[in-house]
């Protein structure tokens, strides 16, 4: 792309920014006490958010998945921001041997069992965070969002989550943009409209003009949008208290 693409279209003296978008999430022991399900978070940890990543932006590729990784100069220092993808957090439980020994030494969970732990805003932070400190590239985030089909409890999850990514830019990790997904509730994958309502706007179904209707989150997004930043009010009314 870099090679062909040289015309620098909006003026900002960079012809084009190049980058890798992942979803990145939290994992955390079923049991904090068990130093089993412990290792098994970091574990998948490392499978799930560090592998990929390592490879594509530093070079360092992890090809038996068990730790060890040989540097590659044609994967490295090819990255201009990384787009993070953020939902929520994972819970896992530790068994006593690789459970998939053939993909990976490391497969010391069960995935039969692992278990999304719902909204996990701080989390947000430590992803952030996390890419910040261990590649030290610009963020983009590219989709945060939950699925709620009247839109109410969508502000708080946007609120939150809003709150946690300013802290990551107050501590360092230089964020650039923010998606929340999406504008409208899609077809999502296989499951069409019928178990998954992302939008800003509802999107009956059944209505054959697949008319758009503004939920309550849209009203907060866009007094956030306007403000460029997070009332007051908004914070008292959504973010525990530290």
């Amino acid at each position: 792309i870099k090679e062909n693409d040289t015309g620098d279209a909006d003026g900002d003296g960079v012809p084009s920014r190049i980058g890798v978008v992942y979803p990145m999430t939290p994992v955390a022991p079923k049991n904090p006490a068990s130093e089993r399900d412990q290792i098994a978070a970091d574990n998948l940890f490392y499978l799930w958010n560090s592998v990929y990543l390592n490879a594509v932006i530093r070079g360092d590729f992890d090809e038996a998945l068990d730790g060890t990784t040989i540097h590659r100069d044609d994967l490295a220092d090819r990255m201009d921001f990384v787009g993070v993808n953020y939902y929520f957090g994972l819970t896992v439980e530790g068994t006593s041997s690789a459970f998939l020994p053939a993909l990976s030494p490391k497969s010391t969970f069960n995935p039969l069992s692992l278990t999304p732990g719902g909204e996990n805003a701080p989390g947000f932070y430590e992803m952030l965070m996390f890419v910040h400190d261990a590649y030290g590239l610009p963020i983009v985030v590219t989709e945060n969002g939950m699925s709620d089909r009247e839109g109410t409890l969508a502000s708080g999850f946007l609120v939150r989550h809003l709150y946690h990514l300013k802290r990551a830019m107050r501590d360092g990790a230089d964020v650039r943009g923010y998606f929340y997904w999406s504008l409208m509730d899609n077809y999502e994958w296989n499951h069409g409209t019928s178990a998954y309502f992302f939008g800003l706007f509802a999107v009956d179904p059944s209505d054959p003009q697949k008319t758009r209707k503004k939920k309550p989150v849209a009203d907060t997004y866009r007094r956030i949008s306007t403000l460029n930043g997070l009332p007051r009010d908004l914070i008292d009314a959504h973010v525990p208290p530290e």
